[in-house]
């Protein structure tokens, strides 16, 4: 909860750890106006999702930016050097495709299951 306040500019209300026997979790209010995604349009949907996965990487990084220097986490200077450097794109790269497979496979399984019936009220 620290980092996620540290990281935001203006955190949402009520925003604090709350715990319940021996769990914690994080409460927050939901707001209406938090922005959404409408991923259902077909007309240019790849060049929007691009541009939204464009603006919410720019938004972590600025988040990052923002937090930096705290609490024993890298200075700025030290994750924009890390940023410039390629070697660690190309895993990222790799990882993504390994996720991207995997979440193809895991869509073809909910469908048989759904054409199936197994989602049904009872």
């Amino acid at each position: 909860m620290g980092v996620q306040q540290r990281m935001q500019s203006v955190s949402m209300a009520f925003l604090h750890a709350v715990m319940m026997g021996k769990q914690s979790y994080v409460l927050r209010a939901l707001q209406p106006s938090e922005d959404r995604v409408d991923l259902s349009a077909t007309v240019n949907a790849a060049q929007m999702i691009e541009g939204v996965l464009r603006h919410m990487g720019e938004l972590v990084a600025w988040g990052q930016l923002r937090s930096s220097g705290r609490a024993g986490s890298s200075i700025a200077d030290e994750l924009i050097d890390f940023a410039q450097k390629k070697k660690w794109q190309k895993s990222l790269m790799d990882l993504a495709q390994q996720c991207k497979k995997q979440v193809e496979k895991d869509y073809l399984s909910y469908a048989e299951a759904f054409d199936d019936g197994a989602f049904e009220e009872r």
